[in-house]
């Protein structure tokens, strides 16, 4: 994994460290709080390899609850290969 995406499994970690599989995560929130720029191109690029690496997935049940909240941020759910490897982050 890239630079970007272990600094953002970092700032997940630090904001959930009883992370487990089944959590919704809120990666955007963790990277401000870690000092990280969500709105710079590359959380987005971190954000999509720990999708890609099944570390975090979309949660259709979350984004059902979400459809009626305004300027809420996306919130995904840890895999259980993703609690592990996020539990893991040095």
């Amino acid at each position: 994994m890239g630079p970007e995406s272990v600094r953002l499994m970092r700032a997940i970690k630090e904001l959930y460290p009883d992370v487990e599989a089944g959590k919704m995560v809120d990666p955007y929130i963790a990277a401000c709080n870690a000092a990280l720029d969500p709105d710079d191109p590359g959380y987005n690029a971190a954000l999509r390899e720990l999708l890609e690496a099944e570390v975090l997935r979309h949660s259709p049940e979350f984004d059902n609850l979400t459809t009626r909240v305004v300027n809420m941020n996306q919130h995904y759910e840890v895999t259980p290969e993703g609690a592990r490897t996020i539990r893991d982050t040095a």
